[in-house]
């Protein structure tokens, strides 16, 4: 190891260029903060380029457009703004006085005393164990995400997923978009626990859901074969006799996050146990100021939650180190300050409103229709109108501004359902491919004598041509009629997310929402 150098001075040091990260710097430097940003990976984005899905969120969390598209956004306003980025970087250690000793790709190492240090650390993946869980083929969920979407390797072709978190049921989509089958989606409690609209894409494609089970062993010989579960009792007791064997070759683990406070203990940080944020986190102040003065922290480390409010946490926390800088006065920050709160405060409304017990991820059509976003029949019959069948209160609004005729609202906050205005929805479907969970459909009951027209969205390859006659499915996935291909929309505004648009008998109109996914 090369003998130690001092670098210059710096204002704020950000470990972890994720999107806390990131936008801790780019809130500090905008505000007058010299920033440094050190990440060990070899590209900065945290978990951003592995997101290839469209986010939750509002405008100010850029919601509605792909993780990786809004990384290369956050690290192009850095580095316009001037914001400084060192790559395989790893901070080894903290010396006397606050003294951050780091270590660059070359091997030289460097110290640095920074006047306040953000530590976005982010997550670590947490496993379970059973019987063959050391066995080649068990891999968390992160692992397959990094596998597929910044290798482009594959990790398997036949996959149980274990935990119906939106991790998991994210991967789990990606993984059949990247070719894999998913045999199962396997959930100890006795729900889903992410949100229904992940599930739904799932269950469309046809991938059974079992909650209220777990992994009881894998087996095989050089690696997994095959894998069993096994159905809970109410006591998180096995039952004996409910055992279901998968051929598989891979079983995915995607059982939750904790936080990673190694550094944040290094610092002398005090901790606090929140098992409903991923267990053990640094204490923090409404600031995001932990209990040691001029160290802060944001992001997946304050607490496991979505990438949109490790952004703004890490927004605050930049306009914090701002203030204790004096490079901003304080009723300049507050007002800042009191957007960001209030943007979290909502983000953080829908963890309150979750399912009931007992829910898989399908509505039946006679609870849709009790969903705002439900047309009523009289306007179904009139012509073609949009069906949003997103019936659980998330943080999420794109539906509402790629709607150019102003048809689809809001209530008072971002996790109220959608609200459609029948009469002023034009059915132009542009909705359709802005939906981030695409729970948006369109139907046209006067299509031809009989007959009717479904749009749906369809992120799969390959596609279908137009013309070709496949077999139309319901929400659970399961066949319903045979569909003809009327068009196949994949314009450039659609963002890689093509709407195509089937030709049904009249009498399926509410129940066909995707097609059976082609071999090969």
């Amino acid at each position: 190891m090369k003998q130690a150098s001092f670098m210059g001075d710096v204002d704020l040091l950000v470990v972890g260029a994720g999107p806390a990260g990131l936008g801790a710097a780019i809130t500090a430097r905008r505000l007058g903060v010299n920033v440094l940003v050190v990440d060990d990976q070899d590209r900065p984005g945290g978990q951003l380029f592995k997101q290839i899905h469209k986010f939750f969120g509002s405008k100010e969390h850029m919601a509605g457009r792909r993780g990786f598209s809004i990384g290369l956004d956050l690290l192009a306003e850095a580095e316009s703004l001037g914001v400084t980025i060192r790559l395989n970087t790893k901070v080894l250690g903290v010396l006397e006085n606050r003294v951050i000793w780091m270590m660059e790709r070359d091997g030289k190492t460097v110290l640095l005393q920074p006047k306040r240090i953000l530590l976005a650390t982010g997550g670590m993946e947490k496993a379970i164990s059973f019987p063959g869980w050391t066995l080649p083929g068990v891999i968390t969920a992160g692992a397959a995400q990094t596998m597929c979407n910044i290798e482009r390797v594959l990790p398997g072709r036949k996959i149980l997923m274990v935990g119906t978190g939106n991790v998991g049921l994210i991967v789990g989509y990606q993984l059949l978009q990247a070719g894999a089958e998913v045999v199962a989606l396997v959930e100890g409690a006795d729900r889903i626990s992410g949100y229904s609209v992940h599930a739904g894409k799932l269950r469309r494609a046809g991938v059974p859901v079992f909650t209220g089970y777990t992994v009881k062993q894998a087996a095989g010989t050089v690696g997994v074969e095959a894998a069993e579960i096994i159905a809970l009792d109410n006591d998180w007791n096995q039952v004996a006799g409910t055992e279901i064997t998968f051929d598989v070759d891979t079983v995915c683990l995607a059982v939750g996050l904790s936080p990673n406070t190694l550094l944040a203990r290094m610092h002398g940080c005090s901790v606090v146990y929140k098992p409903d944020l991923g267990g053990f986190l640094p204490d923090h102040d409404e600031n995001m100021e932990s209990s040691i003065h001029g160290v802060y922290v944001a992001g997946d480390l304050a607490g496991i939650e979505e990438a949109s409010t490790a952004l703004d946490e890490g927004r605050l926390a930049g306009t914090s180190v701002a203030v204790s800088l004096k490079m901003i006065g304080n009723s300049e920050a507050e007002s800042m300050k009191r957007s960001i709160r209030g943007r979290l405060d909502n983000l953080r409304k829908s963890s309150s409103r979750r399912e009931e017990p007992g829910f898989n991820g399908v509505y039946s059509l006679q609870r849709m229709k009790q969903v705002p976003g439900y047309p009523a029949e009289e306007r179904i019959k009139k012509g073609a109108v949009v069906v949003i069948e997103c019936a659980q209160e998330i943080p999420c609004d794109p539906c509402v501004s790629s709607c150019p005729f102003g048809a689809i609202t809001l209530g008072p906050d971002i996790t109220r359902l959608p609200v459609l205005a029948e009469d002023e929805c034009k059915g132009c479907g542009m909705c359709i491919a802005g939906c981030p969970g695409q729970a948006i459909f369109m139907i046209d009951y006067n299509l031809a004598e009989g007959k009717a027209s479904v749009a749906f969205p369809y992120e799969f390859l390959p596609l279908p041509r137009v013309g070709d006659r496949v077999t139309g499915t319901d929400k659970s996935g399961k066949a319903v009629a045979e569909v003809e291909i009327l068009k196949v929309d994949n314009r450039k505004s659609n963002d890689r997310t093509p709407v195509i648009t089937v030709s049904v008998d009249r009498e399926f109109i509410h129940q066909v929402r995707s097609i059976r996914m082609e071999e090969g």
